[in-house]
């Protein structure tokens, strides 16, 4: 069952200034899509703890469910210029939610970089998404949810992605038990509706670099559509 619940939001100028002082607490909570276990998750957390985990940092481990914890999270908001389309100070906020939340996450700082990923995962930043899943899956930086680990990485699974992604998506897709996979398909189906690429004008590619006249690279971004309407942009280096 789908709830809302309604908490603190936080501004496009809160964003920036906890991107020049990440030893804050916190921004605050913002208005946030809360699912409440049913019986067919119960009965999924008793099948999962059969899941098996494997070795790699990322790989996915069991996945258990549990009362949802309420996470502090950045939000980035702002007035679109005319009908969707996101304005530059919001473009620039994601940029940095985005790149601050890969950095802790990197130094192994979960709680801490779960707000920013978040905020780059709502707007269809298919790493942040599949970063996002692999916490909530591990219970690092906050409670384990089944429904959010599922969610979240099944939006970063779909349309255009990496192979890394859409084998994890695959192998923890085929450990869920028929019965319930009807009921995660809707979770992945209302997170698509919210977090993916169409509902925030943002495209996800995959292309080759060109480092050196021999060395070529293939490279995995995710970026606003509108990007190119404004200028003055800045993409921080993203970890």
């Amino acid at each position: 069952m789908f709830v809302w619940q309604e908490v603190d939001e936080v501004t496009v100028t809160q964003v920036e200034a906890k991107m020049h002082n990440t030893h804050n607490k916190h921004l605050g909570r913002v208005c946030a899509l809360r699912f409440l276990p049913s019986a067919a998750l119960a009965s999924a957390a008793l099948a999962s703890a059969a899941w098996a985990a494997r070795g790699a940092e990322d790989a996915p481990g069991p996945v258990v469910a549990s009362e949802r914890q309420e996470v502090e999270e950045v939000v980035v908001t702002d007035t679109p210029i005319e009908a969707n389309i996101p304005t530059i100070d919001l473009i620039q906020a994601t940029y940095e939610a985005r790149a601050e939340g890969g950095r802790l996450y990197r130094r192994g700082q979960y709680e801490a970089a779960l707000p920013f990923l978040l905020a780059a995962a709502r707007k269809g930043f298919k790493w942040e998404q599949a970063r996002v899943s692999f916490l909530y899956q591990q219970g690092y930086g906050t409670e384990q949810d089944v429904e959010a680990a599922v969610g979240w990485l099944g939006v970063a699974a779909r349309g255009e992605t990496t192979p890394a992604i859409r084998k994890r998506f695959k192998d923890i897709w085929g450990r869920i038990p028929e019965e319930h996979k009807p009921h995660f398909k809707a979770v992945i189906d209302e997170y698509e509706k919210r977090y993916g690429n169409e509902a925030n004008r943002t495209v996800c590619k995959n292309r080759m670099e060109m480092f050196t006249e021999d060395i070529k690279k293939r490279i995995f971004e995710c970026d606003f559509v509108d990007a190119d309407l404004h200028i003055g942009i800045i993409r921080p280096f993203r970890f």
